[in-house]
C-alpha cells in the first residue's frame, strides 16, 4: 500500500512539473549606469523614468543648450556678423572641442550657433557670450536669470561651454526643463539634428577643411549607437561631470526628452537608448474612454415614468498621455442644477472630469435619449398652485374686510 502511494505521488508531481508555467511580470523600469538620469514627456511634463534626477550634477557641455537658446531668442539677426576676439578663444584649454576660429575673423550669428551645438565648440561659446553679454561673467548672469524664468531653482551657470567649475552645476531634472523649452525652437530643433556641418571659409581662414561631425551618435545614420527615433539634442564631456548626453527623440506622436549625466565612455548613448525603449514601450497616448460612452445615469423626477432614467454619455473622446496598462480612471461627474424635463437627446447636461497623474481631461455630458415631462404631474402642479393662488386671494380679501370692518367701528365709537 504504502509502494502504491510513493508511485501516485511520483506521478502525480511529474504531472505538475510538466505543465507550462505562465508568468506574468509588470513591466520594470530598467537599471542606469548613469549617476543621474530623468526621461519626461515636454508636452505634459509627466517624468517618465528617473534616478537621482534632483542631485546637483555637473552639465559639461550640455550648457551649451542654454548659451544656444538664449543667442536665438536675443533679438539680432542671425545674419549679423560677429568679430572673434582673442579674449574669447585664448582661454580656451588646449585639447577641447573648438570650431578653430581665429582671431579677427567675423562669422554669423548663425554659424556659431552651428558649430557651438554641432561639434561642440568652446570657442564659439566664448564668443558669443562677450557678444550678447559683454563678458563671460555678464552672459552668465543672463543664463542664470533665464534658468529662473524657467523654475530650474537647483541650476546655477559660471560660463556659457560648461568647463568644469564647482559653482557651475544643475539637476537631470531642470536640464530635461531647458532642453524641453529650447526644443520649441524650430531654429535649434534643426540645428541640433544635423549630422554635420561645414564653417564656410573667411578671409582669415581661406580653408573649407572647418567639416564637422556631430557629437551626439544617436543620430550618425551607420554609427553603432544610431537611433531611428532620435531628433537631437547635445552631448557633454569633462572628467569630474562624466560623459553626460542630453537626447531629443520622436517615435509616432510621442515626443520626449532623456537626460544621463555622469556616464563613462560611449555609455551615454546606450544607457539613453536603453531608458527610452522602455519609455516608448510602456508610455503613449491612450484612449482613456470613448465618444458616446454611458458615463453614469440620473434620474429626472418631472419625467414620465419611461423616460426618467437617463444615461449621461460622453460628448468626446478622452485621449490622455499615460502608462499604457494603467488601471481604470474614475470620473469626477457634475449633473446641471434643477435638470428638468423636457430634455432633448444629445442635449449638454453636465461635464465629466478625469485626472490622470496630475493632468486634468474634461469633457461635456450629453443626454442619451429624449425626456418627456409627466402631464399628470404637470396638471397637479397647476391644479396645485390654482389652489394656493385663490387661497391667497381669499385670504386678502378677508384681511382687507376686517381692516375696513375695524374702521366703521371705531367711527361709530366717536358718535356716542
Amino acid at each position: 500500500m504504502n509502494k502504491i502511494f510513493k508511485k501516485i505521488a511520483f506521478l502525480t508531481l511529474l504531472i505538475i512539473l510538466s505543465i507550462p508555467c505562465f508568468c506574468y511580470a509588470e513591466d520594470s523600469a530598467p537599471e542606469t549606469y548613469a549617476g543621474a538620469a530623468i526621461i519626461i514627456h515636454p508636452k505634459t511634463d509627466m517624468v517618465l523614468y528617473e534616478k537621482n534626477a534632483y542631485a546637483k550634477m555637473y552639465p559639461a557641455s550640455t550648457t551649451k543648450i542654454m548659451t544656444a537658446i538664449l543667442a536665438l531668442e536675443s533679438g539680432h539677426d542671425l545674419s549679423e556678423k560677429v568679430t572673434i576676439t582673442n579674449s574669447a578663444i585664448s582661454s580656451i584649454i588646449e585639447g577641447y572641442s573648438t570650431a578653430h576660429l581665429q582671431e579677427g575673423e567675423q562669422i554669423t550669428l548663425e554659424q556659431l550657433i552651428n558649430v557651438l551645438l554641432i561639434p561642440s565648440a568652446n570657442d564659439a561659446a566664448n564668443v558669443i557670450a562677450e557678444f550678447l553679454g559683454g563678458s563671460i561673467s555678464g552672459f552668465a548672469e543672463i543664463m542664470n536669470k533665464k534658468a529662473l524664468e524657467l523654475g530650474c531653482t537647483s541650476t546655477h551657470f559660471t560660463s556659457p561651454n560648461g568647463l568644469h567649475d564647482e559653482d557651475h552645476y544643475t539637476t537631470a531634472y531642470d536640464l530635461a526643463h531647458i532642453a524641453a523649452y529650447a526644443m520649441k525652437n524650430e531654429t535649434f530643433r534643426k540645428i541640433v539634428a544635423k549630422p554635420t556641418y561645414t564653417l564656410p571659409a573667411t578671409d582669415i581662414y581661406p580653408y573649407d577643411d572647418r567639416v564637422f561631425t556631430n557629437t551626439n551618435n544617436l543620430i550618425l545614420k551607420g554609427d553603432d549607437y544610431y537611433y531611428s527615433y532620435a531628433i537631437g539634442i547635445k552631448t557633454g564631456f569633462t572628467t569630474p561631470a562624466g560623459s553626460c548626453l542630453v537626447a531629443g527623440c520622436k517615435k509616432d506622436d510621442v515626443e520626449l526628452i532623456s537626460v544621463v549625466l555622469n556616464t563613462e565612455g560611449d555609455e551615454r548613448f546606450s544607457e539613453s537608448i536603453k531608458i527610452l525603449n522602455y519609455a516608448f514601450e510602456n508610455y503613449g497616448y491612450n484612449k482613456i474612454a470613448s465618444f458616446g460612452d454611458t458615463v453614469s445615469e440620473t434620474v429626472i423626477e418631472n419625467a414620465t415614468k419611461e423616460t426618467k432614467n437617463l444615461n449621461l454619455l460622453l460628448g468626446q473622446d478622452i485621449i490622455a498621455f499615460s502608462k499604457n496598462n494603467m488601471s481604470k480612471v474614475l470620473p469626477e461627474i457634475k449633473v446641471k442644477e434643477n435638470l428638468s424635463a423636457p430634455i432633448q437627446k444629445g442635449e449638454v447636461v453636465g461635464s465629466v472630469k478625469y485626472t490622470i497623474d496630475d493632468d486634468v481631461y474634461e469633457a461635456e455630458l450629453l443626454a442619451g435619449s429624449n425626456v418627456e415631462p409627466d402631464l399628470f404631474l404637470v396638471k397637479l402642479f397647476g391644479i396645485i398652485l390654482a389652489v394656493l393662488i385663490i387661497v391667497l386671494v381669499v385670504i386678502l380679501i378677508i384681511s382687507k374686510n376686517k381692516k375696513e370692518s375695524s374702521k366703521y367701528t371705531k367711527i361709530d365709537n366717536l358718535r356716542f
